[in-house]
């Protein structure tokens, strides 16, 4: 039987934010688009985030909760794991930890990991 989650439940709009690549001093680096100058609808998506309360760490012996979440979407050729993504209703930037899973290879569905960047006190 195939992988079917329920499409209703893709109710989080987020925005895909694709990376251009700069040499400075014969180094790349990434540099993502401005928020303001991005095409919206382009690079609108749905889906399902689930957070499970995020992941539990110890840095430096202090015991520490990382905000991830697991993402699941249709799938887009264009989500790779050098992107980041942006919650569109609490603005909450996000990088994506692994690369994301086509699954079974079906290119219907997508699933990451992905994880807060910065973080409110």
């Amino acid at each position: 039987m195939a992988y079917r989650p329920k499409p209703q439940n893709f109710n989080v709009p987020m925005w895909l934010l694709i990376p251009e690549y700069q040499n400075k001093f014969g180094t790349p680096t990434k540099a993502y688009p401005d928020i303001s100058t991005l095409d919206k609808k382009k690079y609108l998506f749905f889906a399902e985030v689930k957070s499970y309360g995020g992941t539990e760490t110890t840095i430096n012996d202090q015991y520490t909760v990382i905000d991830t979440a697991t993402v699941r979407t249709w799938y887009r050729p264009d989500i790779l794991s050098d992107c980041r993504v942006m919650n569109t209703v609490n603005g909450r930037l996000y990088e994506i930890m692994n690369e994301p899973e086509n699954i079974e290879f079906r290119n219907q569905f997508l699933q990451f990991k992905i994880k807060c960047i910065g973080g409110r006190a």
